[in-house]
């Protein structure tokens, strides 16, 4: 008998490279069989052995003369393996054995920098990739054709080499800022081609911010400020577009910049034709007293209030409000307290020796405000309910169409005027401080907003018409018509106007902001304004302010301060504060610069104490952290533990 050698192989394995076909060989002597010899085992086409990663390998036979190899394929083909005994060559066998060619699955490319399938324009710089995912039989000498079409077409080809096999293929576009440009607010379709197979379509819909970048900024305060919460891209620092939405209102409004006329009412921040919103939270600090004794009040995360500072005995919250655990937002003024519930209930103190009682509980609460000694809210339904001094409006006039669908108030110092769904204003409390309107006002039906000084008060209609009454030294008498108005803000005793054209004016008392300077009413930029007990403040888009009134009041701005790169600007009695795009903090008042804070990005800057010589911000940044500002008072210092007890905004799905 002679040496031989008998070969069998299994078939069907997937072309993949991975899954496995295997082949068992005998050495023998007819009946005899050969142990401990080597057989060199070879493989044809494109199989490869698993140990040694060729297409040869060799094997000891056992004690029953056989030895077994495996091997793959990313080639769907017939292979011969043969097995042949190494020390005649000529001793030999061999088989076929199939690999199956599965069909080419491809999966969709994507995008870098994308969140989702959203691609934020504003974070593109010059390049973005485009990735190809790894498929099944990936072979050197593979062409890829990616492709991004149905506007403006790119294209790229790119030729898989060895150190590709199982990995993604990232191809860089260049000039990708103009490409996209084309796609902003549509759809871009992206999809790639091996050989003659198409990968599914990748769809992204490109957008000038996406909403997870976006931040808030600015104070949950109807301050006199206008413009004074802005929208910002986090990745870039630039204001940008959003639409701002009370809870519950059917209207929104789109823009960069948003006047707060709601501080009770949860404010939503959305992105057109993207899922998501930002939740901006009520009010939640105030403060009241005087320059010598002033108690600050804060709504914590867990719906309790705190307080600190000074000592006011009238100001201590009553047990059944320092009971709740569900308050959502405080409003105050010098001599009034009030909170809102979760049940929309509203609980008010104060000192009651300004005449009338400040102490109640309403229910249905939409909104409310204070002034000095009287209190008026808006329930259910648009109907009016005032409680406190009755000289400052603290009881409805008789002959008041109170349940008339109102859906704001503003307060002077002893008056309330309020506006309705259908466009009409009215106004009571103390006559010659704005409570007695005029009758050609009276009969204006197309009102949007109302606004007020300590003394006066000026509504702004959809048209941008501006009309004024109260006391004259307070800003009650306006001596030009104004009739492309888009925001008022106000001193205790001025108001001013920022038109369309970008420009501001200003009428009421010239020591406290009534005058606009030469060089300010020159500029042709201004985006917000905000103000002081007797001054004024404008943003610029350029990122500058400029300030007019009373130095007392802030009206000077101090030369240290670096007058560039802000975002936001608030006021209190005496001091302003402003926020930079870098999320620093600092401000000033007529003694002078405040340190500059810079350690966090501080979202807002609260005022603490308005009608007080207290100059005093309470800064939070985007983590909760929480520093004061300003002069320290007896506020200033805060309690241990304050720090993440707050919350401003928060994304939800």
């Amino acid at each position: 008998m002679a040496l031989s050698v008998t070969i069998t192989a299994t078939s069907g394995a997937a072309a993949d490279g991975i899954a496995e076909n295997a082949a068992f060989a005998v050495l023998h002597d007819g009946s005899i069989l050969i142990d401990n010899k080597i057989l060199i085992f070879t493989l044809s086409g494109s199989a490869i052995f698993t140990d040694s990663l060729t297409n040869t390998t060799s094997r000891v036979t056992s004690v029953i003369g056989s030895a077994s190899v495996s091997f793959t394929d990313l080639v769907g083909e017939t292979v011969i393996i043969t097995a042949a005994y190494q020390d005649d060559p000529l001793v030999s066998g061999y088989t076929e054995s199939t690999f199956v060619d599965i069909p080419l699955v491809l999966e969709p490319p994507y995008i870098e920098p994308s969140f989702g399938n959203i691609i934020d324009y504003s974070v593109i710089e010059n390049t973005i990739d485009f990735i190809v995912p790894p498929w099944a039989n990936m072979k050197v000498g593979d062409i890829v054709h990616a492709y991004i079409g149905n506007i403006t077409a790119w294209d790229a080809i790119y030729r898989v080499e060895q150190n590709d096999i199982g990995n993604s293929i990232r191809i860089v576009i260049n000039n990708a800022k103009d490409l996209l440009f084309q796609y902003i607010d549509k759809t871009l379709v992206a999809y790639y081609k091996v050989g003659d197979i198409q990968s599914p379509d990748a769809l992204y819909y490109v957008v000038n911010a996406y909403i997870r970048n976006v931040s808030i900024i600015g104070n949950r305060d109807s301050d006199g400020s206008a413009l004074h919460l802005c929208a910002f891209n986090s990745l870039t620092g630039n204001p940008i577009k959003v639409r701002w939405q009370y809870y519950l209102e059917d209207t929104w409004q789109e823009s960069a910049r948003f006047t707060d006329r709601h501080p009770l009412k949860e404010l939503h921040v959305s992105l057109a034709n993207q899922s998501g919103s930002i939740t901006i939270y009520p009010m939640n600090t105030a403060a009241v007293g005087d320059s010598n004794n002033s108690i600050a009040f804060a709504v914590t995360l867990a719906g309790k209030l705190v307080t600190w500072g000074g000592r006011l005995e009238w100001a201590v919250p009553p047990s059944n409000v320092a009971a709740l655990s569900n308050i959502t937002a405080i409003i105050a003024s010098p001599n009034i307290v009030a909170v809102l519930d979760t049940n929309n209930t509203l609980y008010s103190w104060g000192n009651n020796a300004v005449g009338g009682n400040l102490t109640a509980i309403v229910d249905n609460v939409l909104t409310a405000i204070c002034n000095r000694s009287a209190i008026c809210a808006i329930t259910d339904g648009g109907h009016l309910n005032a409680w406190g001094n009755i000289y400052a409006g603290g009881k409805l006039p008789i002959g008041l169409p109170v349940e008339n669908g109102y859906m704001s108030v503003s307060a002077a110092r002893g008056a309330f005027c309020a506006v309705n769904r259908q466009g009409f204003a009215v106004a009571w409390g103390e006559n010659n401080f704005g409570g007695n309107m005029p009758k050609d006002i009276q009969n204006i039906n197309n009102i949007v907003d109302v606004f007020a000084t300590d003394g006066a008060f000026a509504v702004l209609t959809d048209i941008g018409v501006v009309r004024a009454w109260g006391n004259g030294d307070y800003g009650g008498t306006l001596h030009k018509s104004i009739n492309n108005a888009i925001a008022i803000a106000s001193s205790s005793k001025a108001f001013a106007v920022l038109r369309s054209d970008n420009t501001v004016t200003a009428w009421g008392n010239g020591l406290y902001g009534g005058i606009v300077p030469a060089n300010i009413a020159a500029l042709r930029n201004i985006i917000a304004i905000s103000s002081t007990d007797g001054a004024f403040c404008v943003l610029c888009d350029n990122g500058k302010i400029y300030t007019w009134g009373s130095k007392e009041y802030a009206g000077v701005i101090p030369p240290d301060i670096v007058n560039k790169d802000i975002l936001t600007v608030s006021g209190i009695s005496g001091a302003f504060s402003y926020i930079t795009n870098k999320g620093s903090v600092s401000g000033w008042a007529n003694s002078g610069t405040f340190n500059t804070v810079s350690d966090h990005f501080y979202r807002t800057a609260y005022r603490l104490t308005r009608n007080t010589p207290i100059n005093t911000f309470l800064c939070m940044d985007l983590d909760g952290n929480i520093v004061s500002i300003g002069d320290k008072g007896s506020v200033g210092n805060l309690p241990p533990g304050i720090n993440n007890m707050l919350r401003y905004s928060e994304f939800k799905f």
